[in-house]
């Protein structure tokens, strides 16, 4: 079985360089949407914590 690496020399051989990096672009465009989502869900996830918090301190001050 070839390594990734290997892998990814037999495609850009194929392709060649210009459809090569452009599919890398793709690829690197996608990835950096999936992390922008998810470091939004993970934002919201400590957003709800920290008011769900501050509404709990509020409780036990009263």
């Amino acid at each position: 079985m070839l390594s990734i690496l290997e892998r990814l020399a037999a495609v850009h051989e194929n392709l060649g360089e210009e459809a090569f990096h452009r599919a890398c672009h793709k690829v690197r465009h996608a990835i950096a949407q999936v992390v922008l989502v998810e470091a939004e869900r993970l934002a919201e996830v400590k957003d709800a914590r920290r008011k769900r918090a501050v509404n709990h301190n509020k409780q036990i001050g009263t």
